[in-house]
């Protein structure tokens, strides 16, 4: 199977030559298959002490023999080797690889139906190409790329899912398209922080107040998390994505836990804590989180009209969290 994935690389980097799109596919495969064999293959200097393999302690370069195989492994091989009448190091060699008793016959001869993955397996695929590669990462558990030249469509799956690799062309569009959105959704958040502020104040705030805020910090949050997708699939072409993202997030993920101190309902057998508020929150759907009751609810007031009019005080985190130079401790729920 080692071979075949070697090959398998060759096949990419020659096709990476002629596509963009498949060049950073290659760029992952090489990564993640070099980086994983190098730090598999990587040896270690010997040691005062080494019992060595075979007698020797350190090769010529200083380096340690060492047994490679566990005990279970060397258990297989002697097994491989005795029932099946092969060389020791044949046996050694197959058990390094993973096969064991069961799998050799099909590892010394080899066959194309003997590789086929399990035909029981569920797919929603259509095409032969496509329905191999989901029951192949289905039954191994491994990502498997299936690429479509025809169509020019790039798959790839993995925990049972199938993700098509699109052209950087098409992601950053989607990207700039989201990074827009969260413009306007953090310049309309900046207003009703702004006006909460005010009302903290003059003591005025409602809960209809506290949780237009905190609706409008999910939202936010949950626009980031989307574009921070594209940045992970455009890779080096999604740098300067990165930084516009972290310079618009600045500060909103303090502001979604001072919000819920600030304004948490106290009382009760069990007091509730704010990551539990928190991911109350990120557990409303999208309709959800546009009614402001359901909002109100997450963080623990009732839902009702009337309630949302409700008139309630805050505890001041959020607003010496904005005083600088203020020492880190005022800000803590002890005091």
């Amino acid at each position: 199977m080692q071979t075949m994935r070697i090959a398998d690389m060759g096949k990419w980097n020659r096709r990476a030559n002629r596509c963009p799109l498949c060049r950073r596919v290659a760029n992952w495969l090489r990564v993640r298959w070099w980086g994983i064999m190098g730090a598999a293959r990587k040896p270690r200097p010997a040691e005062r002490g080494d019992a060595g393999y075979l007698g020797v302690t350190a090769s010529a370069r200083g380096m340690a023999w060492r047994e490679r195989l566990d005990p279970a492994a060397a258990g297989t091989a002697v097994a491989i080797s005795q029932r099946h009448a092969l060389p020791e190091l044949l046996g050694r060699v197959l058990a390094a690889r993973g096969i064991g008793l069961a799998d050799l016959p099909v590892a010394l001869d080899p066959t194309i139906k003997a590789l086929m993955p399990d035909p029981s397996i569920p797919t929603e695929e259509s095409g032969t190409r496509h329905r191999t590669a989901q029951r192949v990462s289905s039954q191994t558990g491994f990502p498997v790329i299936s690429v479509s030249q025809s169509m020019r469509v790039i798959g790839l799956y993995v925990d049972g899912r199938r993700y098509v690799l699109d052209n950087s062309a098409a992601i950053l569009s989607r990207a700039n398209q989201a990074l827009a959105t969260l413009e306007r959704y953090k310049l309309r958040l900046d207003e009703v922080s702004g006006t909460l502020s005010a009302l903290e104040i003059e003591d005025l705030v409602t809960v209809r107040d506290a949780t237009s805020v905190a609706q409008r910090l999910e939202m936010v949050r949950r626009i980031a998390d989307e574009i921070e997708g594209y940045v992970v699939e455009l890779g080096t072409d999604g740098r300067l994505l990165s930084l516009q993202l972290e310079e618009l997030l600045a500060g909103v993920d303090a502001e979604r836990a001072l919000i819920t101190r600030d304004y948490l309902p106290g009382g009760g057998r069990r007091g509730r804590t704010t990551d539990e508020v928190l991911a109350e929150l990120a557990a409303l759907s999208a309709t959800e989180l546009l009614d402001l009751g359901a909002v109100a609810r997450a963080l623990g007031y009732a839902a009702t009209p009337e309630s949302l009019e409700t008139a309630v005080s805050p505890r001041g985190y959020r607003l010496l969290a904005k005083v600088p130079r203020l020492p880190a401790t005022i800000g803590c729920p002890s005091v």
